[in-house]
């Protein structure tokens, strides 16, 4: 097809004939490329800005310098190229949707030009929007943010009276915060989150056997829930609090519980620690040790030892030892409607 470029997406009718076989179709304004997957933008005759503004970091505190980069391309008929030697007018917009102009700056033969100005001490926080804008309203911006930081004053201790606990077990956190210059973080909110995760538990001195269930496809592991408990609390007048958990008795193999405490003060302040146990379920450990090959008609040479938490190895303990062989086979399924290769 000849003739001029459209200036804006067409509405179009297309219509296909093959002696009395005939089809049509139609594109809207808005159609076109969604259906496929492709996110375009329309090719105009207008200049499309592909410039873009970045900070020497995203995060500023009021008082400091803010020191910016900007790198001008624009899009023209297809071709990407950059702006030299190209004025811009820079303006700052603040969260309250204030704006202050920065002044004017040109862009070298790297199509790139550099700002720098100071916050100040009272400057609004959040979010702020530079743009730069040329003659012919071709624009292109940037942001950054504006914080202020107060460090805590005070610090929090967790302690749990266990490492290790077992099914049924009552564990006890004691929490005590204080202000850097002594006095309690009287009457203070605290807020206890516990969760679990599994973990491999292998008593001391015996990592070269292997502890503990394993589960081998199409053996699924058992799931448990990795929420355990959320409450809040507020502290004493010496800054003192306690939580006492329980070990769920749904507890299918070794499990790591983490205990985190975050106590807030009057000014708002918060201040998180944290602690953990190994959460086990029995006290006995069983461990094996064997080759990782076996030979056929050869003697397979397998080490049993059985320890207590703490790695010591306990006497006169019958344990049953089974071979298990588990066979796999290939099937193929059909599935009505699906894909087959």
């Amino acid at each position: 097809m000849q003739g001029e470029r459209f200036a804006k997406p067409p509405e179009l009718l297309v219509i296909a004939k093959e002696g009395k076989d005939w089809a049509f179709t139609r594109t809207l304004s808005d159609s076109g490329e969604y259906g496929y997957g492709i996110d375009a933008n329309w090719e105009d005759k207008q200049t499309l800005s592909r410039g873009v503004i970045f900070s020497d970091r995203q995060l500023y505190q009021p008082g400091e310098k803010v020191a910016l980069t900007g790198v001008a391309y624009s899009l023209e008929n297809g071709t990407l190229k950059p702006n030299k030697n190209q004025s811009y007018t820079v303006t700052l917009e603040n969260p309250k949707k204030q704006k202050q102009e920065l002044g004017e700056y040109k862009t070298n033969e790297f199509a790139t030009f550099s700002v720098e100005f100071s916050l100040e001490a009272n400057q609004p926080l959040g979010d702020y929007i530079i743009r730069a804008k040329d003659n012919n309203d071709v624009e292109f911006l940037g942001d950054f943010r504006v914080a202020e930081f107060k460090p805590p004053n005070f610090k929090v201790a967790l302690n749990l009276d266990q490492k290790f606990a077992q099914i049924g077990d009552k564990i006890t956190a004691k929490a005590q915060s204080e202000y850097l210059f002594g006095a309690p973080v009287a009457q203070g909110a605290a807020q206890y989150h516990v969760t679990r995760n599994p973990t491999d538990f292998v008593p001391k001195e015996w990592e070269n056997y292997s502890f503990g269930r394993q589960w081998f496809w199409p053996e699924e592991k058992p799931n448990v829930s990795d929420s355990v408990l959320q409450e809040n609390q507020q502290l004493d007048a010496q800054g003192q609090g306690s939580k006492t958990i329980t070990v769920d008795k749904d507890l299918p193999y070794p499990m790591t519980y983490r205990v985190d405490v975050e106590v807030t003060d009057i000014s708002n302040l918060s201040v998180a620690n944290s602690e953990s146990f190994t959460a086990l379920p029995s006290d006995r450990f069983i461990g094996l040790k064997t080759p990782f090959i076996a030979e056929a008609g050869k003697a397979f040479p397998i080490d049993i030892i059985v320890t207590d938490i703490l790695g010591k190895p306990l006497e006169n303990i019958g344990v049953n030892l089974q071979l298990q062989k588990m066979d796999y086979s290939q099937v193929t399924r059909f599935v009505e409607g699906a894909q087959t290769n």
